[in-house]
């Protein structure tokens, strides 16, 4: 077998490389660039899957008049209200008035502090606890408490055993050190145009014809019965892998532990004549059950169950809120490349919460 001469090796390398540029800026260009490169905010399923035909790129800002109090910036003034969650309070999925307190804020009049998880607590029960027995909570006149999660993360975070009687010291006033497990906010810079990203979104692009998850992607694709997104693909449903393996932890005996526990900070609280609130930010796969077209996965319970419980905290249905929304046929409850609502559902739960509760 003769040798390549130096002319064909040169030009063997001048193909490949010609080759190698002309994929890469192509996906670049058609795909990739439009999720990774985009100055706009763009959701985190839609980077886990690469379909741009379900992007909704959209910019972070704030239209209200008052805000509320980010943890950072507290000072030490008196409080209404006290906040905890995960990203969906914390900005998380973006867009116009992406921090739900600062609607809260707005509509109510309400003084409102955001704060994340204490380091040293088991979760957010405990954290408030904590503020309750260092009667930091009612020194700062607070009158009302929220607890979020998103659905999925209910029966992880609160059914397990708490200690309600955890007491610290807390002085926020004096920059209390406070270690929070999640960051919400990273950021990253955009790749170049030559990156692996390119082979993923050829990859997953691909396999997502023969699979709804494209045999490894932890974004599901699934359809729905009519459009219920303003994005490209008005019918194409992307939900996060845990909102389908996380099913299988529901049970009614999970929930009714949880449901306890809450009871017991509601008690805790109502000595101090404190309100407590639980807002379980439903799933995106849970509020689109019923539009999804030959779905092969189950249907949660979760809400079903605890509208039955004997609840001493207010509880904040927002499947129920969100799901006559959705029935009316409005767009975008939940933005399509994201697994958080939209600002429009924001909003909504927000008007809610404080029609029917707060007073």
């Amino acid at each position: 077998m003769s040798q390549l001469s130096s002319r064909q090796f040169v030009i063997i390398l001048i193909v490949t490389l010609a080759v190698f540029t002309l994929f890469h800026g192509l996906v670049w260009q058609l795909c990739t660039k439009h999720i990774f490169a985009n100055e706009q905010a763009i959701g985190g399923l839609a980077k886990m899957s690469y379909k741009i035909d379900s992007l909704l790129p959209r910019f972070n800002e704030v239209t209200v008049d008052k805000q509320h109090i980010k943890f950072n910036e507290y000072a030490g003034q008196k409080l209404d209200a006290i906040t905890i969650g995960d990203s969906f309070s914390n900005a998380g999925g973006g867009g116009e008035n992406p921090y739900y307190q600062d609607v809260l804020t707005d509509i109510s009049g309400l003084k409102v502090l955001n704060i994340p998880q204490f380091s040293g607590t088991k979760g957010y029960i405990e954290t408030v606890a904590m503020l309750a027995n260092s009667g930091f909570l009612q020194d700062k006149g607070v009158h009302h408490v929220i607890v979020e999660s998103v659905q999925r993360e209910v029966i992880p975070r609160f059914n397990r055993n708490l200690d309600l009687s955890i007491s610290r010291e807390v002085n926020l006033d004096n920059n209390y050190q406070i270690k929070s497990k999640a960051k919400y906010c990273r950021s990253v810079a955009p790749p170049q145009f030559v990156n692996n990203r390119n082979y993923n979104a050829v990859k997953y692009n691909l396999l997502y014809h023969f699979d709804d998850h494209a045999y490894s992607s932890q974004c599901y694709r699934l359809t729905l019965s009519q459009n219920l997104f303003s994005s490209r693909n008005k019918r194409q449903l992307l939900g996060f892998y845990h909102d389908l393996t996380r099913l299988e932890l529901e049970s009614l005996e999970a929930i009714q532990q949880v449901n306890a526990n809450l009871n017991q900070l509601a008690q805790l609280l109502a000595k101090q004549g404190i309100k407590l609130y639980f807002m379980p930010a439903v799933d995106k796969y849970t509020l689109y059950y019923d539009y999804i077209i030959d779905n092969p996965y189950p249907q949660s319970q979760l809400f079903e169950w605890f509208r039955q419980l004997d609840k001493q905290y207010i509880f904040i249905d927002t499947k129920q809120i969100l799901q006559s929304e959705l029935d009316k046929g409005v767009t975008d409850i939940y933005y399509p490349d994201d697994t958080h609502w939209s600002s429009y559902a924001r909003g909504k739960v927000v008007e809610s919460m404080v029609k029917n509760e707060f007073n």
